[in-house]
């Protein structure tokens, strides 16, 4: 139930919000479902699953982070007939 919750939250946020300040909470989902996992049903992942989930997570955060940094340095868009940035 609170997974559920927890992604009708983050679909809201993803209407009304910077899509970069909320994509990194979309790949947060997985290390809460491995704990809830664990703590729920006793279920232990196998080094396989840490792997994959652990370049998951990275691969999300490397691209947010890669977006923010970029997004700094690119120069706003000025001068007649161009439309503001972010639109």
């Amino acid at each position: 139930m609170l997974i559920l919750i927890g992604y009708q939250c983050i679909i809201v946020s993803l209407r009304t919000g910077d899509i970069s300040a909320v994509a990194p909470f979309r790949y947060t989902a997985l290390p809460w479902a491995m704990l809830t996992g664990y703590l729920a049903f006793g279920h232990k992942p196998d080094g396989p699953m840490l792997a994959g989930a652990a370049i998951i997570v990275a691969s999300g955060l490397y691209a947010f982070y890669r977006e923010r940094k970029r997004d700094k340095l690119r120069p706003a868009a000025t001068g007649p007939g161009l439309p503001p940035d972010g639109l």
